[in-house]
C-alpha cells in the first residue's frame, strides 16, 4: 500500500525518492512529505508561469489515379459580313473676342504720420494720424464674347458580323494523376519567459510665474469727409422759326355788260387774278441742355487709440512627468516552430 502511494505521488507530482529509506522517512514523517510537496508545487508554478499549447501540422502521403475524359473538339470556320450605318455629327469650336469698356475709378491710399508729445516720467506719448490721398485712374473692364463655329460631317459605323459553322468531333484522353493525401499530426510548443523594463512616469508639479502686459486703451472716432463734384443735366426744347416769302393769288370776277337787241343787256363775268407775297413762318424745336453741379460727400469715421501700459503677474503650476523604470515579464512564443506543414498537398 505504501509503495502504491509513492508511485502515485511520483506520477502525479514528479516527487520520487532515490531509495527505500528516503521513502520510509517520508512516510514516517508526514510533515516532511507535506513540505516536499509544497516546495514541488512552488517550483512548478514558477516554472509554468508561461503556457504551452498543442498545434497540428499537415503531413502528405503520395497516391496516383488513372483519369479518362471524353471531350469534343470543334472544327469551325468563320465568315464575316460587313454592315455600315452613317451618323451625321457636328464639329463645333468656340472662339473668344475680347471687348473692353473703360471707366474712371477712384483709388485712395492711407498713410500714417506719427506725432509724439512729451508726457510724464520722461516718456513720449505718440499717436498715428492717418492721411488719405486719392486720384482717378482709368480701369479697363474687359470680357470675352464667345463665337461658335460649327460644320457637319458624316461618321460611318461599320461592324463585321461573324457567321460560324462548326462540327463537333469526339476524342478520349487518359492520364495518371498523382496526388497527395493530407494527414493531421499533433505537435507541442511552450512559451519562454522574457524580462524587460518599462519606462513609467509619475507626476510632479512645478510653479512658473510670468509678467504680462494689461493694456488699457480708449478709442475715439472723428469724422473725415471728401467731396465729389458731379453734374445733373436736363434738356429743354426752344422753338426756332425762319421766315420765307410765299406768293398768294386770289381770283375775282368783274361783270361786263353790253347792249343787245330788244333793249336788253348782255353780261358776262370776266375773271381777274390778283397776286401778292406774304411772309410764312417755318418753325422747329431746338434742344438745349442745362447742367448744374452738385457736391456728394463721402465720409468715414477715423479711429484714434490712446493706450496706457500696466503689468500683472500670473503664476500657475504645471505638471512634470518624471520617468522611472519598472521590471516586467512577458511570455514569448518561439519564433520558429520545430514542425512545419508539408507543402506537397
Amino acid at each position: 500500500m505504501e509503495a502504491k502511494s509513492l508511485l502515485i505521488l511520483c506520477l502525479a507530482f514528479g516527487i520520487c525518492y532515490a531509495d527505500a529509506d528516503a521513502a520510509a522517512k517520508a512516510v514516517a514523517k508526514p510533515e516532511a512529505a507535506a513540505e516536499a510537496e509544497a516546495l514541488f508545487f512552488k517550483g512548478l508554478f514558477k516554472k509554468n508561469r508561461c503556457g504551452c499549447r498543442d498545434y497540428y501540422v499537415k503531413r502528405c502521403e503520395a497516391a496516383k489515379e488513372k483519369v479518362c475524359e471524353t471531350f469534343y473538339k470543334d472544327a469551325c470556320h468563320t465568315t464575316y459580313k460587313e454592315h455600315c450605318d452613317y451618323e451625321t455629327k457636328k464639329d463645333c469650336h468656340t472662339t473668344y473676342k475680347e471687348h473692353c469698356d473703360y471707366e474712371q475709378k477712384q483709388e485712395c491710399q492711407t498713410t500714417y504720420r506719427e506725432e509724439c508729445k512729451p508726457s510724464y516720467n520722461y516718456e513720449k506719448k505718440c499717436k498715428k494720424i492717418p492721411e488719405e490721398k486719392c486720384h482717378y485712374v482709368t480701369v479697363p473692364k474687359c470680357h470675352k464674347v464667345p463665337q461658335e463655329h460649327c460644320k457637319d460631317y458624316t461618321v460611318p459605323h461599320c461592324k463585321k458580323y461573324p457567321q460560324e459553322h462548326c462540327k463537333k468531333i469526339p476524342q478520349k484522353k487518359c492520364h495518371y494523376v498523382e496526388y497527395y493525401v493530407a494527414r493531421k499530426q499533433k505537435a507541442n510548443e511552450c512559451q519562454h519567459e522574457q524580462k524587460y523594463y518599462v519606462e513609467k512616469y509619475h507626476t510632479e508639479y512645478k510653479q512658473h510665474c510670468q509678467k504680462y502686459e494689461v493694456p488699457h486703451c480708449k478709442t475715439t472716432y472723428h469724422e473725415e469727409c471728401q467731396y465729389e463734384q458731379k453734374q445733373k443735366c436736363h434738356t429743354s426744347y426752344k422753338k426756332h422759326c425762319d421766315y420765307e416769302q410765299k406768293q398768294e393769288c386770289q381770283t375775282t370776277y368783274r361783270e361786263e355788260c353790253k347792249p343787245s337787241y330788244n333793249y336788253e343787256k348782255k353780261c358776262k363775268k370776266i375773271p381777274e387774278e390778283k397776286c401778292h407775297y406774304v411772309t410764312v413762318p417755318k418753325c422747329h424745336d431746338v434742344p438745349q441742355e442745362h447742367c448744374e453741379g452738385y457736391t456728394v460727400p463721402h465720409c468715414q469715421k477715423i479711429p484714434q487709440q490712446y493706450c496706457k501700459k500696466e503689468y500683472k503677474q500670473k503664476c500657475e503650476k504645471y505638471p512634470i512627468e518624471v520617468p522611472y523604470k519598472k521590471e516586467e515579464y512577458t511570455c514569448v512564443w518561439p519564433e520558429y516552430r520545430k514542425h512545419h506543414d508539408d507543402d506537397h498537398c
